[in-house]
């Protein structure tokens, strides 16, 4: 259901429906918090009109999310009780929650002296902190710089863009979560394979999990490096999705709507 509404309110915005658009996705964040991101897009893809649009749906968010404690007050305190980190369950790592955070939270845990210490925690939370300022300012940095090509870009491209930004950046990523990467994972795949370019990166990460896995027992820290790439797999394959279509974006033009594959590859979702 949630990718449903997501994908759907995207659709909407594609058609020129920002209101629309930002009201499904209020909604579609009342089952779970963090899509509520997604909003923020809304400008991005329409910077002539998109920031009331936002605005709407940022108040619609909060609107409806305060009827929860109208209505159901005990309910909605248990619920905020599980973003304290004392539960279990909030702290998922690996294939299950390949997020950004849990990454951090592993290697700092698997490389430390003591394995599963609670400051060993604490301290990956501080490196996701860090890591989060950090590709922020980052991002800042080269979209500023390039604003002009950005406001031109393709809007789908914008979309799989911030799909795979809030991918890598959200500190809790289940992994049928990542249901939202399928369209911008295969828009990249099949855009790559129209440019005929072999994908190194993923020749690497192949060769590393068949070649040396065999390896592991005689090779200091591989079990560790090949534990971290089998478990955070979908988190790097956002971050390629998202360095990728920054990289289509910068060589787009909304003008044109075309991506540079001459071929038309993002004309459709």
């Amino acid at each position: 259901f949630e990718q449903l509404g997501i994908w759907f309110a995207f659709s909407l915005l594609l058609r020129e429906r920002p209101y629309a658009a930002a009201l499904v996705l209020a909604c579609v964040a009342q089952c779970k918090l963090l899509p509520a991101a997604l909003i923020a897009l809304i400008p991005l893809v329409r910077p002539q009109d998109g920031w009331k649009p936002f605005i709407v749906g940022c108040a619609a968010f909060v609107g409806i999310l305060s009827l929860n404690q109208l209505f159901s007050p005990e309910l909605t305190h248990n619920y905020l009780s599980l973003f304290s980190g004392h539960y279990q369950r909030m702290d998922e790592r690996g294939i299950n929650n390949s997020s950004s955070l849990a990454l951090f939270r592993d290697i700092i845990d698997l490389t430390s002296i003591l394995p599963g210490l609670a400051y060993n925690r604490t301290a990956g939370t501080v490196a996701y902190f860090f890591y989060l300022v950090a590709l922020i300012l980052l991002l800042i940095r080269t979209m500023w710089s390039e604003r002009a090509k950005i406001l031109r870009a393709e809007p789908r491209l914008l979309i799989y863009f911030g799909c795979a930004l809030y991918t890598i950046a959200m500190p809790r990523m289940k992994d049928y979560s990542y249901m939202l990467m399928l369209l911008p994972t295969w828009f990249v795949i099949r855009d790559i394979t129209k440019r005929g370019s072999a994908p190194g990166y993923f020749l690497f990460v192949v060769g590393l999990l068949v070649g040396c896995q065999p390896q592991e027992s005689y090779v200091p820290g591989m079990p560790v490096l090949i534990y971290l790439v089998q478990g955070y797999l979908p988190l790097l394959t956002a971050a390629i999705v998202m360095v990728y279509t920054l990289r289509l974006m910068l060589c787009s033009s909304r003008a044109s709507g075309v991506a540079p594959t001459g071929d038309g590859a993002v004309q459709s979702l």
